[in-house]
Formats: structure tokens, C-alpha cells, sequence
């Protein structure tokens, strides 16, 4: 009896000799002059992203974070006297803090929903008062 011998080759095999594995890499730190010039002339990560091709967004956000290019609203001073006063004046016009929110966002204001609870509570402007109270509010500011 004559022995056959089969050499058995996986597709797998075949597969990785005709595709290169995965994703080609984008050198970052080569696109790092063009995407601080970018992010400088005010881009944010994603529409710098969808300007160059072949950056991936989550990439380039953590690109990003590494070389400081990180965009954060710039946070209000609960001290501020005019964000106060205008505070308490959308309160006692019985605007609802989401109001005074979107108003203050409209002035170029930025705030959020909570900074503006916080601003409101700070000079005492409480949402349930009996009568006496409020008008004692009114007449302290």
C-alpha cells in the first residue's frame, strides 16, 4: 500500500499572504503642523477629521488630548457681578432657570443649567417663597 501524504493549507494562510493585516496606520505625528493649524483657525476634532483622509476621529481626539488641543468652554465665575445681576433680573421676570439658561446663552453667556441654580441659590433667590418672602428678596437686591 502506497502512503499518500496531504499537505492541508488553511485559508487563513492563503488569506494573510494576499492582504496585509488590518488597517494601514496613519502617522500622526507627521499631520500634527496641519492639524494644529486646523485646530487653531477654530475646527473641532471632528470636522478635521472628515477634512483629512484616513484620520480616524477617536484617534485624533486622543492625538489631540496628548498635545494639549483640548476645546472646553471656558467656565463662568459664580462671583461675576454681571451674570448675577442678570440672574436675578430674569428671576424676578419669573423666568425658569432652562429660560435664564437659554437667554444668558443668547447674550453669549456661557453657562450651564446647573451654574445658574448655583448663581440663583447663592443670593438667595429660592423657588418657594410665601409672599412676605419673596418681597423681602426683592427689596434685598
Amino acid at each position: 500500500m502506497c502512503c499518500v501524504h496531504v499537505r492541508f493549507v488553511s485559508p487563513i494562510n492563503i488569506n494573510r499572504s494576499i492582504m496585509p493585516p488590518g488597517r494601514p496606520a496613519t502617522d500622526y505625528s507627521a499631520l500634527r503642523p496641519e492639524i494644529v493649524c486646523r485646530y487653531q483657525s477654530g475646527q473641532n476634532a471632528l470636522e478635521i477629521a472628515l477634512g483629512m483622509e484616513g484620520v480616524s476621529l477617536r484617534i485624533l481626539q486622543r492625538h489631540m488630548g496628548k498635545w494639549g488641543l483640548t476645546r472646553r468652554a471656558l467656565k463662568v465665575k459664580v462671583d461675576d457681578l454681571e451674570l448675577r445681576i442678570q440672574v436675578a433680573i430674569y428671576f424676578v421676570g419669573n423666568l425658569s432657570d432652562d429660560e435664564m439658561v437659554f437667554a444668558l446663552q443668547q447674550q453669549g453667556w456661557k453657562c450651564t443649567l446647573r451654574q445658574v441654580a448655583r448663581i440663583r441659590k447663592s443670593q438667595g433667590l429660592l423657588r418657594r417663597f410665601s409672599a412676605f418672602q419673596s418681597q423681602v428678596a426683592v427689596e434685598a437686591l
